[in-house]
């Protein structure tokens, strides 16, 4: 039994949505993990949908209180080989039940190891958590890089994360809709959007999508932008014809990229963090250097200028993503490093 530990609440973030996916492909998960993660999250409904036994944990916001609450549960823990912390908020989690348990423990990077929303005290223990981990498994090159580069000594694995595949996409005519994924963060680069969504001529909308304060469904840029709120992954691609991802900020590995491959939708991206691993420039897509929208804006209009492109980057996202990004690589990668140990 491997007993895997999330400490997001409710609906998480992208790594509680991948590892609710790893589950639910994971062949004989029910025999194969536990889950400890608090009782209001979405994973833990998933989790217990599955027949994988759960554990709730209550999150306290500190690593003394997280610490103190793992006391309280830790006797109802099921007997477990491996202990597996699925973001880096779980380190200290995965150590401490690891060293309780007297088994080995892993953990999985999401994120720069020296991101700015961990303290220097987080980044400190992280550092030296990983030292004792059996294996740390970066989402991407470009994490695994960055360990490197902030002194990670621990054995470092490469496993990106992957999407189940979904029926291939139903061509259909070019009708110049352009999608956004990230209302919610800044650093995704809405204000960039905003601005090429008033500069660009031509048939052309911009889809915007997650949650914004503003109300109603027109955003701005004289009706060019429409706010779509929260829809299905499934849903968003099958009504836009390309999307863009004009981040500011490292972003370890993009999963609106990956849901746009999967869809077979081309995408221009600014070239941070893991978006490169991804979007191969000219063959899946385009790419342009981080905080310069004019060489955005510029690959922007060169896709929607070029059909036979955009077709092309398209049909060629799509292959990459069977070939290398899939559910089921991640879940043989998983596997082979756990049964490895």
């Amino acid at each position: 039994m491997i007993l895997l530990i999330s400490a997001a609440p409710g609906r998480g973030h992208g790594a509680e949505r991948m590892l609710a996916g790893l589950l639910e492909g994971w062949p004989d998960a029910a025999s194969t993990f536990a889950l400890l993660a608090p009782r209001d999250a979405e994973l833990f409904r998933v989790a217990r949908r599955l027949g994988v036994s759960v554990t709730a944990l209550e999150v306290r916001g500190t690593v003394p209180g997280n610490l103190a609450a793992l006391r309280d549960v830790l006797p109802a823990l099921p007997a477990c080989r491996l202990v597996h912390g699925w973001t880096a908020i779980t380190f200290e989690l995965a150590a401490a039940v690891a060293l309780a348990r007297g088994v080995p423990y892993t953990v999985t990077l999401h994120d720069h190891p020296q991101a700015g929303y961990f303290s220097a005290g987080r980044q400190l223990l992280m550092r030296l958590l990983v030292t004792r981990a059996r294996a740390v498994v970066c989402v991407s090159q470009a994490v695994l890089l960055a360990c490197q580069g902030a002194g990670y000594t621990g054995p470092l694995a490469l496993i990106r994360n992957g999407l189940r595949v979904l029926p291939a996409p139903t061509p259909r005519a070019w009708r110049g809709r352009i999608g956004f994924l990230g209302m919610q963060h800044a650093h995704k680069g809405f204000a960039i959007v905003d601005d090429w969504a008033r500069r660009l001529s031509g048939p052309v909308s911009f889809q915007v999508y997650g949650r914004w304060s503003g109300g109603g469904t027109q955003v701005s840029a004289g009706g060019r932008i429409h706010h779509r709120g929260h829809m299905a992954p499934e849903e968003i691609f099958e009504e836009i014809d390309a999307v863009v991802h004009p981040s500011l900020v490292f972003d370890s590995f993009p999963t609106v990229l990956l849901e746009a491959a999967r869809a077979g939708v081309p995408a221009v991206a600014s070239d941070v963090g893991g978006a490169g691993e991804i979007v191969e420039h000219g063959v899946t897509g385009l790419l342009f250097e981080a905080g310069s929208p004019e060489q955005g804006l510029a690959q922007l209009q060169r896709l929607i200028a070029d059909e036979a492109g955009r077709r092309a980057m398209g049909a060629a996202a799509r292959q990459r993503f069977l070939r290398e990004f899939t559910l089921e690589r991640m879940i043989r990668d998983y596997q082979a490093l756990w049964d490895s140990l």
